[in-house]
């Protein structure tokens, strides 16, 4: 769970800021519950275990001693009997979201924690004597032993004795791990401790509920804000890391369950040449090879490395120079080798540049030539097997693949204007294509499928946009804005295209239309939810005015299917901003049909039918109110007129 208070980014045109600290949570809060549905000892929410101690008895989850509050679908009960004992005995129990820490279990690092919360609940049914024995330790594990103990008097009616619940917020000490000889960043979860020495005899019981490990707040920057002027065109970028896997491609249209013949093999001639082409704008990536992979559509699935997978491959692979602007063109190929490289070359060469357009061109199932940037040709020749196995049908890839396993390739990326097939069989509507990507304003999903490890490295830039803007992430909170003031951002309005994640960071499209005239300020805001806005039919939210909104309600009909009355959280200026709150709506029309339910905003909106039963008076309002937070200010509608 990550919280940032309000901050801004401005950047003017080419110009960044990044700004002070902020505080968020450094870690996400651990609950281990009961929770929800899984409410027992042993869910996915937290395992309730015990490995050692002769004085315990059981464990078990009972629905019948819920908490007062937080969630209440019961508690977890822990019995301990010491009676009998004469040497000294003791009770172990541990919470974690594994097994065991040392078996092994789900460890954590508990510097990045600052408390341990739950709610607690004495068995005064107890029978522990004498009053000064019992107590109950509660701290952290440390792989099956136990550190950073608070130690709690449950003598009964003293303190946590009187049979109430109470609910228990214990400090995580760090230092004492270090003096315990203990590793902090190895803990498994909360744990329990009791011992009492020989001669105590009696019961001690006792019900926990509510458990969590509370994060600290660390100062978090927050997000940094760059602007550049991308090239149009269909950017391949390396958005992650993984290797030689980490393929990013576009496919030909339908992907692995086409019918469209895309296959040379029976089709090319010296006057119908079958051209494979594509052409280059920019090559920022000195670690990518982009490629060309032809392989047999039957079997192929949605497999993001066809050319291992499948056993039938040719892949045309061009891959940058030391020498720049040099590129190295090789052709690759298998038959009947699935699960494996393909390692036979039919074709090398080195030509002088690697921008420009590159075409594998057949003129006969078993010859053809690549022609490359600068107008040079290199002949080829293939094995006879290779177009008697990739006959139609056929699948294309065009895309890229790292040449090394290294977290710089992150970033880089290949910049292709054009990708078309030309000269195939046309026995099918998709048989051929040429799409150039200059003139397009989104990739055509009718000719080309994506298929990547990461989908968003798939980027397309129209040739209409002006800027994009760069952040670094996390920016849990955070919108694009655009303003006229630089003195106050928080007017501006939200403005570019649906954020790309690419790692490190997202990215996000401003069209040339989009720009204020003369001078204009891009910021990231985070926009703090503040009130609820309810809009009639005939109203559309409109930030910064007084109302918030603009048009006129239109008049309903009682006797119609109902009115579509959408919910939106806003901030203070009546921008809508992200929430999951629950809304409750109530109606002056005594009559209305109203939602049997609280619906849930999904994206900081929602839209609820009502009703209207009455027709005097003749109008009424509609009012929504924050179930969630009872802070976020309450919305009553425009009034509309009601009608037959």
């Amino acid at each position: 769970m990550k919280r940032t208070f309000r901050k801004y980014t401005p950047c003017l045109l080419a110009l960044s800021v990044s700004l002070v600290t902020t505080l968020a949570f450094g870690a996400d809060n651990i609950i281990y519950g009961p929770t929800g549905t899984e409410a027992s000892a042993n869910n996915p929410d937290g395992n309730w275990i015990n490995n050692w101690g002769p004085a315990h008895m059981s464990t078990s989850f009972d629905a019948a001693n819920p908490p007062p509050t937080g969630d209440v679908q019961g508690s977890i009960y822990n019995v301990g009997d010491w009676t009998g004992d004469t040497t000294g005995m003791d009770n172990y129990n541990e919470v974690s979201l594994g097994t065991w820490a040392s078996m092994p279990g789900i460890t954590f690092d508990g510097t990045q924690y600052s408390s341990i919360e739950l709610d607690f609940k004495y068995d005064t049914n107890s029978t522990m004597t004498p009053v000064t024995a019992p107590h109950l330790g509660i701290g952290v594990d440390c792989t099956y032993n136990f550190c950073d103990m608070e130690d709690f008097n449950i003598t009964n009616g003293v303190g946590l004795g009187d049979g109430n619940w109470h609910h228990l917020s214990i400090p995580i000490n760090i230092n004492a791990f270090t003096a315990q000889g203990k590793d902090p960043t190895q803990t498994g979860g909360i744990s329990y401790y009791q011992w009492n020495p020989g001669g105590t005899s009696g019961t001690m019981n006792f019900w926990t509920a509510n458990a969590k490990l509370i994060a600290n707040i660390v100062p978090v920057a927050p997000p940094k804000i760059s602007i550049s002027k991308p090239a149009p065109g269909l950017h391949f970028v390396q958005g992650s890391i993984s290797g030689q896997f980490d393929r990013q491609n576009i496919i030909t249209a339908n992907g692995a369950n086409s019918t469209a013949n895309y296959a040379w093999a029976g089709a090319a001639t010296a006057g119908n040449p079958v051209t494979y082409s594509f052409t280059i704008s920019q090559f920022a990536a000195p670690d990518l090879n982009y490629h060309i992979y032809i392989y047999q559509t039957a079997g192929a699935g949605g497999a993001s490395a066809p050319d291992y997978n499948q056993p039938n491959v040719l892949d045309l692979q061009i891959t940058p120079s030391t020498n720049a602007p040099q590129g190295i063109g090789q052709i690759f190929w298998k038959t009947n080798l699935p699960d494996a490289s393909a390692t036979n070359v039919a074709l090398a060469f080195t030509n002088a540049t690697l921008l420009g357009t590159w075409q594998l061109q057949f003129t006969s199932d078993t010859s053809g030539q690549v022609l490359a940037p600068g107008g040079n040709s290199y002949p080829f020749t293939l094995d006879p097997s290779i177009p008697v196995l990739l006959a139609n049908p056929v699948t294309v890839n065009f895309g890229i693949i790292p040449s090394i396993d290294d977290t710089k390739i992150i970033g880089e990326e290949v910049l292709i204007s054009q990708a078309g097939i030309s000269g195939v069989s046309p026995l099918s509507v998709n048989y051929s294509t040429n799409d150039n990507f200059l003139l397009d304003s989104s990739l055509d999903t009718n000719t080309w499928t994506v298929n990547a490890l990461s989908p968003p490295s798939i980027w397309f830039v129209p040739a209409n946009t002006a800027y994009s803007i760069n952040w670094a992430i996390p920016d849990s909170g955070f919108s694009l804005i655009q303003s006229s003031n630089l003195l106050n951002l928080g007017s501006g309005l939200g403005v570019g295209s649906t954020p790309t994640a690419l790692t490190p960071g997202k990215r996000a499209l401003v069209s040339k239309s989009a720009l204020l005239p003369n001078q204009g300020f891009f910021a990231l805001i985070k926009r703090p939810p503040y009130q609820l806005q309810v809009l009639m039919p005939g109203e559309t939210n409109a930030p910064n005015t007084t109302t918030g909104k603009i048009g006129t309600p239109a008049d309903q009909s009682i006797s119609g299917s109902g009115t579509i009355v959408t919910i939106n959280m806003c901030d203070a200026n009546w921008n809508i901003v992200n929430s999951i709150d629950t809304v409750h709506i109530t109606s002056t029309d005594s009559g209305a049909l109203l939602p049997s339910t609280d619906g849930s905003l999904v994206g900081g909106t929602l839209q609820e039918t009502v009703i209207f039963q009455t027709l005097s008076p003749p109008t009424f309002t509609v009012t929504a109110s924050d179930v969630s937070n009872t802070n976020i200010l309450s919305n009553t509608s425009s009034p509309v007129t009601t009608g037959p």
